[in-house]
């Protein structure tokens, strides 16, 4: 009898192992691995990211009439401001001076600038993405054509066409 009624509970718990492994595989990346990813993209507010040994890496989304970029794996300048960050976009560049954040034990570099059309072409396009702070560049690969369809649209559907910047 306690043989059985271990039995049962040892195959629903691999059964609840096996349904969360299901659901939360792909959009939990794993450690060392290195991809991009859109858990979390809303209608309301597109978003994808890169991991880096499971980490984000470069993260970037949409919200109102705004494009936010965080960029993590620098060094802060010990000096305030921050010199400018710029990210290329292929032949698009946005800059400003970043905002820094701990998020873990990462410092998270980020700035807004707004939704632009040329950034999103160049995205959806699959334009080199490169980083770059205090005369040190990152450069991130070019995300699967899939995830830059669905951002650079939901993205840009957020803002009329006429309002969008160049």
């Amino acid at each position: 009898m306690i043989v059985s009624m271990l039995a049962a509970s040892l195959q629903r718990a691999l059964s609840m192992i096996a349904v969360l492994t299901a659901l939360l595989l792909p959009i939990m990346p794993l450690e060392g691995s290195a991809k991009w990813d859109i858990a979390g993209m809303t209608p309301s507010r597109p978003a994808v990211t890169y991991y880096e040994e499971g980490k984000p890496s470069f993260v970037m989304t949409c919200s109102g009439t705004q494009t936010t970029v965080q960029v993590r794996g620098f060094t802060a300048a010990q000096k305030w401001p921050q010199p400018a960050m710029s990210l290329k976009f292929g032949t698009t560049t946005r800059s400003a001076n970043p905002d820094l954040r701990m998020i873990g034990d990462q410092t998270a570099f980020e700035f807004q600038f707004a939704i632009s059309d040329p950034v999103l072409l160049a995205l959806k396009n699959g334009a080199p993405l490169v980083a770059t702070y205090n005369g040190k560049s990152r450069s991130f690969p070019v995300a699967p054509a899939l995830f830059r369809q669905e951002f650079a649209d939901k993205c840009s559907a957020l803002v009329p066409p006429g309002m969008r910047a160049s």
